[in-house]
């Protein structure tokens, strides 16, 4: 969820996340609480842009995170198909549905 801003560079990357990472970590975690009450009906009435953006940013996280486990980096290795073996095809199938729920989000967004 936080990966080096400069691989290359330990301490450059160091310093990096000394000033991001409190921030980044408060604003993943409130993205996350608004997505967690819309999901547990804790939030009804008009779904806002802060929380479209809320929803987008978590499942761009979600997405990310789960990239990193399987290996995904780049469109090359997103296309390669998994054998199953590696017990990773359930977590795959989570990784192509937020997806699509990410993609029409962003259709809908988009469209008005």
């Amino acid at each position: 969820m936080f990966p080096d801003a400069y691989p290359e560079d330990d301490e450059a990357s160091a310093e990096f996340r000394r000033y991001t990472q409190e921030d980044l970590r408060t604003a993943k975690s409130a993205n996350a609480a608004v997505v967690h009450e819309w999901l547990t009906g804790a939030r009804d009435g008009a779904f806002t842009r802060a929380d479209e953006q809320a929803w987008l940013r978590s499942l761009t996280d979600l997405r990310l995170t789960i990239a990193d486990r399987l290996g995904i980096v780049d469109r090359a290795t997103a296309d390669n198909g998994l054998d199953g073996d590696d017990g990773s095809v359930g977590l795959r199938d989570v990784y192509d549905w937020l997806g699509y729920v990410q993609e029409h989000l962003v259709v809908t967004i988009s469209s008005r």
